[in-house]
């Protein structure tokens, strides 16, 4: 759930960069894990959701990689 209360912040995007609205991607982490990467109109990075059938703690040595595009708005 975007700006969910389990999302960490990572970062936030300066103003002029920021998306219109919310944008969610799932992206692939560590071996079989996924996570949610959520992007906020108010600039605010989120990462939540890490795991395979259940939320689990990203260790530090976690790959997270991610992409996403949006229209700046």
């Amino acid at each position: 759930i975007p700006g969910s209360v389990n999302e960490t912040l990572v970062a936030t995007i300066p103003e002029g960069f920021r998306p219109s609205r919310t944008e969610t991607r799932l992206c692939q982490g560590s071996i079989k894990n996924t996570w949610l990467l959520t992007v906020n109109s108010n600039g605010n990075i989120g990462f939540s959701r890490y795991g395979t059938t259940s939320n689990t703690t990203a260790s530090t040595d976690a790959w997270l990689p991610f992409s996403i595009n949006y229209p700046v708005g």
